[in-house]
């Protein structure tokens, strides 16, 4: 990644196998707990939906999505 100076932006140089943090700003906080068989703690994902009972459909890098509780999400 680069520094644009004039707007301060920061630019994706093609090739270098970075993913864009305006693409995932968020992450998934929670581990396993009991049953919850969502292990996916610290990974990056970005919200699709919200929906009623602080509930979110979210989708993670490499393609999964899950409904969640927004109680789970951190900005990245």
């Amino acid at each position: 990644m680069r520094n644009d100076r004039k707007t301060g932006s920061r630019k994706l140089e093609v090739g270098s196998g970075e993913v864009p943090t305006s693409q995932f700003p968020y992450r998934y906080s929670w581990g396993p707990k009991g049953l919850r068989t969502l292990d996916r703690k610290d990974q990056r994902c970005k919200v699709l939906g919200r929906g009623k009972m602080n509930s979110a459909l979210i989708q993670f890098e490499d393609g999964f999505k899950a409904v969640v509780s927004r109680n789970a999400l951190r900005r990245a």
